[in-house]
């Protein structure tokens, strides 16, 4: 018996998803999708905004967000456990290390936090001396702040003091405690400082472009669900789409979802409105400019075309 070409395969599995996709519609039934974030935070606001809004449900999928960490994304979008992740920069990092993942969208542009700092610190330049608040040591988590930092003529090494004290959270609470003095933190915990007369001196997409939130896939999804990862995709470009042109009920749903005061939610959507892509694409040069410095910190050490782990035709413009 003549062999199956590993072509005729993969259109067999590429009919079989199209024909359990069409099965689902027809029977009026949405098609089940995991998808995994890191948090429940603001930063991921756009996929939450799509599912509790039906926008998902509106092309026909059933989304599940699943909160996970960024070792076991990787691990569950390989074995195919997962269909999407929206922590893109996970999936980028593990497809520069060999990781058979895309991107294939950014919604937000910029790791959505704010640098806050404690209320006799006026502007950057203040910190030099101070301690800083960060998540972790080495890696992006720290790479960014240095990043920053620079960009005002600070020396991170030399001229800061740095403090690992872990999540958001903790480094809210550290920030409330005088543990340090200043720390990169999203909304509603920038906000909430805010109120307590705690300064914010940069709202991070000011001078960052980099993906942070959006879609990644396997390349046999890609591949073998096209129809599918476009639906994902006009959802969440609706999404941007809703929080860009109906401010008043973006805010109404932050209180809601979040259980916020109307006054911090507002806070929070003038901070966070204008760090998404409508259209679900970054330029091709922040692109570039991101991969050489992820590339970098991998430590990988061979040139890596941007083509080979995003898709270009829908990620960059």
């Amino acid at each position: 018996m003549r062999p199956n070409h590993p072509h005729n395969y993969a259109k067999g599995i590429f009919g079989l998803c199209v024909f359990l996709q069409a099965s689902f519609a027809a029977a009026g039934l949405a098609t089940p999708v995991r998808v995994t974030i890191t948090s429940h935070s603001l930063s991921f606001v756009v996929p939450i905004l799509a599912q509790q809004k039906g926008l998902y449900r509106d092309e026909g999928l059933e989304v599940e967000l699943i909160r996970a960490r960024s070792q076991v994304t990787v691990v569950a979008l390989k074995s195919g456990e997962i269909d999407y992740t929206a922590s893109i920069g996970t999936a980028f990092r593990a497809a520069l290390s060999g990781f058979p993942f895309k991107v294939v969208s950014v919604s937000a542009t910029a790791p959505v936090q704010q640098l806050v700092a404690e209320p006799s610190l006026s502007k950057i330049t203040d910190l030099r001396g101070k301690v800083l608040g960060i998540e972790q040591p080495g890696g992006s988590a720290w790479y960014l702040p240095k990043k920053v930092l620079k960009h005002f003529g600070l020396d991170a090494e030399k001229e800061i003091r740095v403090l690992s004290v872990g999540n958001a959270g903790d480094r809210y609470a550290s920030l409330l405690s005088g543990k340090v003095q200043a720390a990169f933190i999203p909304p509603p915990f920038s906000v909430q400082a805010e109120a307590r007369g705690f300064r914010i001196l940069l709202n991070l997409h000011e001078i960052v472009q980099q993906p942070f939130v959006g879609l990644a896939a396997s390349l046999n999804k890609i591949q073998q669900n096209r129809a599918q990862v476009d639906a994902m995709l006009r959802a969440q470009n609706r999404a941007v789409l809703f929080i860009q042109k109906r401010p008043a009920e973006t805010v109404e749903f932050i209180s809601s979802y979040y259980k916020l005061e109307r006054g911090i939610a507002l806070r929070s959507y003038e901070l966070i409105k204008d760090y998404f892509s409508s259209d679900g694409r970054m330029s091709r040069k922040d692109w570039e400019t991101y991969l050489v410095e992820e590339s970098s910190l991998t430590g990988s050490g061979k040139h890596i075309a941007l083509g080979n782990v995003v898709e270009e035709a829908l990620a960059v413009k």
